[in-house]
């Protein structure tokens, strides 16, 4: 019977040194590092761009996008070791066609995320590395406001998603079944982003 090992470190990722230190216990623990999945997110309570102040867009960037840069930065010269992955996790919110009422800061803020993603995706291939991003929609999660039966309507599938099936997918994405996969932006929204 094999054994999973798991460490579990508490990290601001929104903060470059604690993403340093957050990466040198993984190396310390494992060797060695093949998938990155920078799945951390905030969304601010949607706002009028005059209503909006520094706080509420430092906030998003910070642990929406910087985060995805501190973390490849301080996990790239592993990644080519392994010709590793990583996985962007961004909205269909930051789809081109696909806007959502007042979420100007969340949705600008994962759109830097999928070009971020795309950009890597070029420049990392000659390293062995791919990169990939992933589009969720409403997901059943704490994030979502109201109760799931509200979204619905909405969805052409007629319903939220399920943490599992995005999980599902990054899990392909980390596989060697998408071994010829990179610069992929991949809605995983039950069709909301053709509305």
């Amino acid at each position: 019977m094999s054994t999973t090992k798991v460490l579990f470190v508490k990290c601001d990722i929104a903060k470059e040194n604690c993403v340093r230190g957050f990466v040198k216990k993984v190396i310390d623990k494992f060797g060695r590092i093949d998938i990155v999945f920078n799945n951390a997110g905030i969304s601010l309570p949607s706002k009028d761009i005059n209503e909006l102040n520094i706080c509420d867009l430092n906030q998003a960037f910070e642990v929406n996008l910087n985060s995805c840069i501190w973390m490849v930065k301080h996990t790239k010269s592993f990644l080519e070791k392994t010709n590793g992955s990583i996985i962007n996790n961004a909205s269909n919110a930051a789809l081109l066609g696909c806007t959502l009422g007042n979420s100007y800061v969340y949705s600008i803020s994962k759109a830097g995320v999928i070009k971020l993603s795309m950009m890597m995706a070029k420049n990392y291939a000659s390293l062995g590395i791919r990169v990939n991003c992933i589009c969720p929609g409403f997901i059943k999660t704490e994030l979502l406001r109201r109760p799931a039966e509200v979204y619905a309507p909405n969805i052409p599938l007629g319903r939220v998603g399920s943490p599992e099936e995005v999980a599902d997918l990054v899990l392909f994405l980390s596989s060697n079944a998408a071994s010829y996969i990179t610069g992929a932006v991949i809605p995983i929204d039950g069709g909301k982003s053709l509305n």
